[in-house]
């Protein structure tokens, strides 16, 4: 037997030892004590019954494994067997590509309107085409602004549901929106066509916010946010509501008085929850983004496992905040060959940021509802990408990304596209043990309350 190569180990204050494998996602904590003993003792028969019986629950987790398996190897084999049995299709459709918000950090042109009677058509035949091979069809609806093109969601909503019951598909659906025009009858006519996982950002409290995320013509917009929002919570359907933070070094201060708000509204209902995310400098078209003051690299996961512990501690639920790394956790959607971003002139792309780069747009959908694709663009995207880079080979966090945790990062910056470092892992297990253990934290970053 022997240790896994994927096993992250970090310390808690008294030195007792935090454990994580990346294939499995387990967690285990252990004494430091008896950790050096397990490693001193894997192969020497010791006819210890508690040393047995801590080893067995070790390889339970993974974190023990025979000596003759190849962890590398079976890594690259669960990552070609998921990515190429073609079961699954994942859309993300852009119904306009036109928005009613100037975000001061948009990257997008809005050079596109709303998508024409024809090229929903095709998507139509698309989906019918693959629904025979399919277990499962996963949607999601961006923009743009999507909710500016209502009918064309419910039109190709009500085709997908039609398909779903004919073939028997396990369908989900979800829609990212900016949320301004999510009002009571919106909310309900998206449920009624199972969009049930809706996501609305929310940049700090109401100036920061309006700062950012204001009009075309320059108009306030959290009021409005957050009555739509109010309303939802009045619903008695079955949803999925997320509020999602973005922070730079100057909102990050007024987040927790949007917390508070939040927590007056929720009020405990499990349906709704926040995430954070750190801003991004993707090319803005204004050049606003360049007068936001970003947080950097080494600051954005401190500040992030901060915002979480304060919504924690107000009741909040977190939605896709850190969790333990596991089997493609950190696998990007454009890196799977099933997934792709339809525009809303039929163009088929990878990636939902870098539309006006040409290695982005990798096709199109055609009169016949086909999917006509660059098989060499599409190979840059796509798959297991361990083998190319020698420091991903080695890195115990292999398994949660394959290494192409961002395949855009590489091909337009030429970057590692790392999701999280070691160290960060780390220093988010340890935030983990301290949600649940009250042995005291330690604040890495100040935000103030």
């Amino acid at each position: 037997m022997k240790f896994s190569r994927f096993n992250i180990v970090a310390r808690t204050e008294n030195g007792n030892c935090l454990l994580s494998n990346s294939v499995t996602g387990a967690v285990c904590l252990i004494s430091n004590e008896k950790y050096k003993t397990v490693k001193s003792s894997l192969n020497c028969n010791e006819d210890n019954e508690e040393l047995q019986l801590l080893i067995r629950d070790l390889r339970k987790g993974g974190f023990i494994i025979d000596d003759e398996i190849d962890e590398a190897s079976r890594v690259k084999y669960l990552a070609n067997y998921d990515a190429y049995k073609g079961d699954h299709l994942n859309l993300i459709i852009l119904p306009t590509e036109q928005c009613n918000f100037r975000c001061a950090y948009c990257y997008e042109s809005f050079e596109k309107g709303e998508m024409s009677e024809e090229i929903r058509k095709r998507i139509k035949q698309l989906v019918e085409k693959k629904a025979p091979l399919l277990k499962r069809l996963s949607v999601g609806w961006f923009g743009g602004e999507p909710l500016m093109a209502y009918d064309t969601i419910m039109d190709l909503s009500h085709a997908f549901l039609e398909t779903k019951k004919t073939f028997g598909l396990q369908y989900d659906s979800h829609i990212t929106t900016n949320g301004y025009l999510l009002d009571r009858k919106m909310m309900l006519q998206l449920l009624s066509v199972d969009i049930r996982r809706i996501q609305v950002t929310i940049d700090g409290f109401r100036e920061e916010h309006d700062r950012r995320r204001k009009l075309t013509h320059g108009g306030e917009t959290f009021d409005v946010l957050a009555t739509n929002i109010k309303t939802a919570k009045e619903l008695d359907e079955k949803f999925q509501f997320t509020v999602r933070v973005n922070f730079d070094n100057d909102n990050v201060n007024g987040v927790p008085q949007l917390l508070d708000l939040l927590k007056e509204i929720f009020k405990e209902d499990r349906r709704f929850g926040v995430f954070f995310r750190p801003i991004g400098n993707f090319g803005g078209i204004n050049g606003e983004i360049n007068k936001l003051n970003l947080a950097s690299r080494e600051d954005n996961i401190p500040i992030q496992l901060t915002l979480e512990e304060q919504a924690l501690a107000r009741g909040l639920k977190v939605n896709e905040g850190f969790k333990a790394p596991s089997l493609q956790s950190y696998l990007c959607y454009a890196a799977q060959p099933n997934s792709f971003v339809v525009g809303s002139d039929g163009s088929l792309y990878k990636c939902t940021v870098y539309f006006n780069n040409d290695v982005n747009k990798i096709g199109y959908v055609d009169k016949e509802g086909n999917l006509k694709t660059n098989l060499g663009k599409m190979a840059q995207w796509v798959g297991y990408k361990g083998d190319e880079d020698p420091v991903c080979k080695r890195c115990s966090l292999l398994p949660s990304c394959y290494a192409a945790a961002c395949p855009a990062a590489r091909l337009m910056s030429k970057t590692r596209p790392c999701p999280m470092k070691v160290s960060e892992v780390k220093e988010g297990l340890r935030f983990l043990y301290n949600s649940y253990h009250d042995n005291g934290k330690e604040v890495k970053y100040d935000v103030s309350e």
